[in-house]
């Protein structure tokens, strides 16, 4: 569903400067359209139209911004455009409604396998397919920046949270492609329940054209063994399949990757948190913390 809950949510969330991953840190400057000198590979061309022509790197103050950008100064955003091939970047959406230990190990072992420069985490602002979610998307967005504060392959993106329009995959992913280039390898990491929903999403074939995709199985759950697995889905992975993260091409592979078993769901860790039950171990503490400072999820 796409409209909005009239539940009121809580406040705005309070910060602590200099805590967490800063999400802009790897969203390019809007004009940035061409290859950085030390990259040459890495292609930036923009396949979607821009409705004014941007400025140069030989202005002073285009050079100013590009020097003073928090994505050109990101660990990420380097990794991936100054190795010999564009290095591969993933994008894990979800509500984050909370954030917890589940998400960051599916994220962690999927970066290793894949050999990831970064993963991005993207907070659902309106999800389209369920109901909104219970946490303003500021709190869900600051929970996830200290979730992974630390980890120097992830960082928070923000694009779903500012966006006032639903918040579909194939958009999320359409802006990517436009901001990184066409030769990008991006990779869109989902669990093994979005997979085989997969055909219910909107414009759900565009997404292997723009990235790849792959899937946390469950041990003894084999995706293509599932009975509710949609024909048209199982005809994509039938002829999609790769056997590990070094897929040609910047897109269109699905990857089928067994995860190490976590039973925690948000869905779990709310209603502990509503019932007075102990979260500890189930997300980073400096996620609890935040819940317990804001009287989130009581």
């Amino acid at each position: 569903m796409s409209t909005v809950r009239s539940t009121p949510t809580p406040s705005s969330p309070r910060t602590t400067p200099g805590r967490g991953v800063s999400c802009v840190k790897s969203i390019r400057p809007a004009w940035w359209s061409t290859p950085r000198p030390a990259s040459p590979t890495a292609s930036n061309t923009a396949w979607a139209p821009r409705s004014a022509s941007p400025p140069t790197r030989s202005t002073r103050a285009a050079r100013s911004v590009w020097k003073a950008s928090p994505a050109r100064n990101g660990w990420c955003w380097e990794t991936a455009t100054s190795a010999p091939e564009a290095a591969p970047i993933g994008v894990f959406g979800g509500t984050f409604d909370p954030v917890h230990i589940g998400h960051l190990r599916l994220a962690e072992e999927m970066a290793d396998a894949i050999g990831l420069a970064c993963v991005r985490f993207v907070p659902a602002g309106r999800p389209p397919h369920r109901g909104a979610p219970r946490i303003a998307g500021d709190h869900r967005l600051e929970m996830t920046r200290r979730a992974i504060a630390g980890n120097p392959r992830f960082l928070a993106d923000d694009r779903e949270i500012r966006r006032a329009a639903p918040s579909y995959t194939v958009d999320t992913l359409a802006t990517l492609r436009d901001e990184l280039g066409a030769q990008q390898p991006i990779w869109l990491l989902l669990g093994a329940d979005a997979f085989l929903g997969l055909p219910g999403w909107h414009d759900w074939k565009r997404l292997f054209a723009l990235a790849h995709i792959a899937v946390a199985e469950r041990p003894g759950a084999p995706v293509m063994q599932s009975d509710a697995l949609p024909e048209a889905l199982r005809g994509e992975v039938a002829a999609r399949q790769v056997a590990d993260g070094s897929a040609a091409g910047p897109a269109g592979a699905v990857l089928l990757r067994r995860m190490t078993p976590l039973g925690i769901s948000a869905t779990a860790v709310r209603d502990a948190l509503a019932r007075g039950r102990s979260a500890r171990y189930l997300l980073p503490d400096a996620v609890l913390d935040y819940i317990q400072e804001n009287r989130l999820y009581a």
